[in-house]
Protein backbone atom coordinates (compact mmCIF):
# COMPACT_ATOMS: atom_id res chain seq x y z
CA UNK A 1 0.00 0.00 0.00
CA UNK A 2 2.84 2.35 0.93
CA UNK A 3 4.58 1.63 -2.39
CA UNK A 4 1.41 2.46 -4.29
CA UNK A 5 1.05 5.72 -2.34
CA UNK A 6 4.66 6.62 -3.12
CA UNK A 7 4.12 5.81 -6.82
CA UNK A 8 0.96 7.93 -6.88
CA UNK A 9 2.80 10.78 -5.14
CA UNK A 10 5.64 10.57 -7.70
CA UNK A 11 3.11 10.57 -10.54
CA UNK A 12 1.31 13.57 -9.02
CA UNK A 13 4.61 15.43 -8.65
CA UNK A 14 5.55 14.58 -12.24
CA UNK A 15 2.16 15.74 -13.53
CA UNK A 16 2.41 18.98 -11.52
CA UNK A 17 5.85 19.65 -13.02
CA UNK A 18 4.52 18.93 -16.51
CA UNK A 19 1.56 21.21 -15.84
CA UNK A 20 3.88 24.04 -14.72
CA UNK A 21 6.03 23.57 -17.83
CA UNK A 22 2.98 23.66 -20.08
CA UNK A 23 1.69 26.81 -18.36
CA UNK A 24 5.06 28.51 -18.94
CA UNK A 25 4.98 27.46 -22.60
CA UNK A 26 1.43 28.77 -22.92
CA UNK A 27 2.47 32.16 -21.49
CA UNK A 28 5.46 32.29 -23.85
CA UNK A 29 3.33 31.34 -26.86
CA UNK A 30 0.72 33.92 -25.91
CA UNK A 31 3.40 36.63 -25.78
CA UNK A 32 4.81 35.50 -29.12
CA UNK A 33 1.32 35.46 -30.62
CA UNK A 34 0.64 39.01 -29.44
CA UNK A 35 3.97 40.17 -30.84
CA UNK A 36 3.23 38.58 -34.20
CA UNK A 37 -0.26 40.09 -34.22
CA UNK A 38 1.17 43.55 -33.61
CA UNK A 39 3.83 43.09 -36.30
CA UNK A 40 1.24 41.81 -38.77
CA UNK A 41 -1.02 44.72 -37.93
CA UNK A 42 1.84 47.19 -38.42
CA UNK A 43 2.75 45.58 -41.75
CA UNK A 44 -0.87 45.75 -42.83
CA UNK A 45 -1.07 49.39 -41.84
CA UNK A 46 2.17 50.15 -43.66
CA UNK A 47 0.88 48.42 -46.79
CA UNK A 48 -2.39 50.33 -46.55
CA UNK A 49 -0.46 53.55 -46.05
CA UNK A 50 1.68 52.83 -49.13
CA UNK A 51 -1.40 52.02 -51.20
CA UNK A 52 -3.13 55.20 -50.04
CA UNK A 53 0.01 57.25 -50.75
CA UNK A 54 0.19 55.88 -54.29
CA UNK A 55 -3.50 56.58 -54.80
CA UNK A 56 -3.02 60.12 -53.51
CA UNK A 57 -0.10 60.68 -55.90
CA UNK A 58 -2.22 59.44 -58.82
CA UNK A 59 -5.05 61.77 -57.85
CA UNK A 60 -2.64 64.71 -57.55
CA UNK A 61 -1.28 63.96 -61.00
CA UNK A 62 -4.81 63.80 -62.43
CA UNK A 63 -5.66 67.09 -60.74
CA UNK A 64 -2.52 68.76 -62.11
CA UNK A 65 -3.31 67.46 -65.59
CA UNK A 66 -6.86 68.78 -65.38
CA UNK A 67 -5.60 72.12 -64.05
CA UNK A 68 -3.20 72.44 -66.98
CA UNK A 69 -6.00 71.59 -69.41
CA UNK A 70 -8.29 74.10 -67.73
CA UNK A 71 -5.61 76.81 -67.86
CA UNK A 72 -5.04 76.11 -71.57
CA UNK A 73 -8.79 76.32 -72.23
CA UNK A 74 -8.99 79.55 -70.23
CA UNK A 75 -6.15 81.08 -72.24
CA UNK A 76 -7.89 79.96 -75.45
CA UNK A 77 -11.15 81.53 -74.30
CA UNK A 78 -9.37 84.77 -73.37
CA UNK A 79 -7.80 84.93 -76.82
CA UNK A 80 -11.18 84.28 -78.46
CA UNK A 81 -12.71 86.99 -76.26
CA UNK A 82 -10.02 89.47 -77.32
CA UNK A 83 -10.57 88.61 -80.99
CA UNK A 84 -14.34 88.99 -80.53
CA UNK A 85 -13.88 92.33 -78.74
CA UNK A 86 -11.63 93.57 -81.57
CA UNK A 87 -14.14 92.45 -84.13
CA UNK A 88 -16.89 94.23 -82.22
CA UNK A 89 -14.83 97.42 -81.97
CA UNK A 90 -14.02 97.27 -85.67
CA UNK A 91 -17.64 96.70 -86.60
CA UNK A 92 -18.75 99.64 -84.49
Amino acid sequence: MEARLNAALREKTSLSANNATLEKQLIELTRTNELLKSKFSENGNQKNLRILSLELMKLRNKRETKMRGMMAKQEGMEMKLQVTQRSLEESQ
